[in-house]
């Protein structure tokens, strides 16, 4: 008896076993693993997690720092406010151009928060406010921002990194 690669019986078992007929293939997805440091006043918070990036998650590392992870060609990082980081927002270019260093104007920060007690925050851009995004040609980054205020008067800042790994992923085929 022939021994069969686990990840080879996996991809047929899962590509024969939807049962309506659809037929699958396989596709390359971008993984995004990031690293979060962020500061809101005089707390710390700081936390890994990964994230796909593009439509629907299937572009590849290089297509994401040459053309973007967004169907309008932007390139866009957030942070999801997790438990150990409840920090969220996102950054995304406004008029992309490849891999490069994004500043201030040339960029969007949105839906900038924190979460207090359970109770969300909202920050706002303040005069001292900067913003910064750096792709690299292998997808991946930084990304920062500095001096945004909450109707209090506390400050948010915050700092990403991540690398960029391209990974296999089974997907419908197309009927055509």
């Amino acid at each position: 008896m022939r021994a069969v690669p686990v990840a080879v019986a996996t991809l047929v078992l899962a590509a024969t076993a939807c049962g309506n007929g659809t037929k699958l293939e396989t596709r390359t997805e971008a993984l995004l693993h990031a690293s979060i440091v962020g500061t809101t006043g005089s707390t710390r918070y700081v936390d890994h997690y990964d994230s796909t990036t593009g439509p629907n998650g299937v572009i590849d590392c290089s297509t994401a720092a040459s053309d973007g992870n967004s169907v309008r060609r932007t390139f866009v990082i957030t942070g999801p406010g997790t438990v150990r980081a409840p920090l969220y927002f996102s950054i995304g270019t406004r008029e992309f151009s490849g891999p490069g260093v994004y500043r201030d104007g040339a960029l969007v920060l949105g839906s900038i928060g924190s979460y207090k007690e359970q109770t969300p925050v909202d920050f706002f851009k303040a005069p001292a406010s900067h913003v910064t995004l750096t792709l690299n040609d292998d997808g991946s980054g930084t990304a920062s921002f500095t001096g945004y205020r909450s109707p209090q008067g506390t400050t948010l800042a915050a700092r990403m990194t991540w690398t960029c790994t391209n990974k296999t992923v089974l997907w419908p085929k197309d009927a055509s």
